[in-house]
């Protein structure tokens, strides 16, 4: 049981806000040091940490407000949608291709990070997580194309679970993640527990989540590809 509310967010017993910019799991600290000093000295790039840890009330409070049409939602090619004039389930599938659905966000886990380059760009950016900066042209075009490398030829044990993605979550060239102790996370998590979880939590749209279960675990949290799209 202690193993599901770790990785579902519901606790954070394994997680530090005391060492790094954000809040990560204790064993993630040595290699993200490691991962910090290989950027720096092999492409004078300033690994920043943008994001880690992230509770599931935090996850919840950021789904409700985007159902709630208190946050704007976007479609999978990047246009708004007004939430109020698309069927319920169309919401929760454009919904779902940006923000993970609470207790299956792998930023629960204290394993996984959204990055950035500090050394590419001045005092008082506003940084968006966007593909375009990641992109031909943008600031992070060094960093994206560093971590593809260093990535595919090193043993640090990161990965990026969404470049390219595959399934329903949009590509993020951005986050990255400690396979070794996410990978025992990952494996907690069922279809099962997310429903259970579901069920007892005051989550908007909770009839449609619970009625598509099993296609948001295998194309959003699994993020296997689909031959249809709700998006």
């Amino acid at each position: 049981m202690n193993e599901s509310l770790l990785a579902t967010g519901q606790i954070s017993s394994n997680i530090t806000d005391k060492v790094l910019e954000v809040p990560v799991h204790y064993d993630v600290i040595s290699p993200l040091k490691d991962l910090k000093t290989r950027a720096w000295e092999e492409a004078g790039i300033d690994l920043r940490l943008a994001s880690g840890f992230r509770s599931f009330e935090r996850q919840l409070y950021i789904w409700n407000q985007k159902a709630r049409g208190e946050r704007p939602v976007y479609n999978q090619f990047g246009e708004q949608i007004q939430h109020s004039s698309v069927p319920r389930d169309v919401l929760m599938y454009a919904i779902l291709h940006w923000s993970a659905l609470p207790g299956a966000s792998r930023h629960h886990w204290g394993t996984d990070f959204d990055v950035f380059d500090a050394a590419a760009i001045e005092e008082g950016y506003q940084l968006q997580l966007s593909p375009e900066e990641y992109a031909e042209g943008g600031p992070f075009k060094k960093l994206n194309h560093w971590l593809a490398g260093y990535f595919s030829h090193s043993r640090c044990g990161f990965v990026r679970p969404y470049c390219p993605s595959p399934g329903g979550v949009a590509e993020e060239p951005w986050h990255i993640s400690y396979l070794p102790v996410a990978s025992v996370y990952e494996s907690t998590i069922t279809v099962d527990v997310l429903s259970d979880l579901i069920s007892r939590t005051d989550i908007e749209l909770k009839t449609e989540i619970l009625e598509n279960m099993q296609t948001i675990f295998n194309h959003f949290f699994l993020n296997q590809p689909r031959n249809a799209s709700h998006i």
